[in-house]
């Protein structure tokens, strides 16, 4: 079976998202994040205004941190992971 590449994030709050990857993660991570470019791959960046988007729609801090551990299985860098955590608390 031929797995599809995983999005993944930078410390920069990029959120990287293949063209292969799954419709609904793309979904997903357009919920909680900015959309920047679709090209390459596709690129969205955690903002403030995002987030707080995110979160009138029911989808909190720690349930961002939790989709993103997933979708890149663990690959979430400190500095982001730290900053969710610290919105959710």
């Amino acid at each position: 079976m031929h797995r599809r590449p995983l999005p993944f994030a930078e410390a920069d709050f990029n959120v990287y998202v293949p063209h292969s990857a799954a419709a609904f993660d793309r979904f997903r991570v357009a919920r909680c994040t900015q959309w920047e470019a679709s090209q390459p791959d596709f690129r969205y960046r955690i903002t403030q205004t995002a987030l707080r988007r995110a979160a009138a729609g029911g989808v909190t801090a720690g349930r961002v941190l939790a989709f993103l551990r997933a979708v890149t299985q663990g690959h979430v860098p400190a500095n982001v992971a730290r900053a969710l955590e610290n919105l959710e608390s």
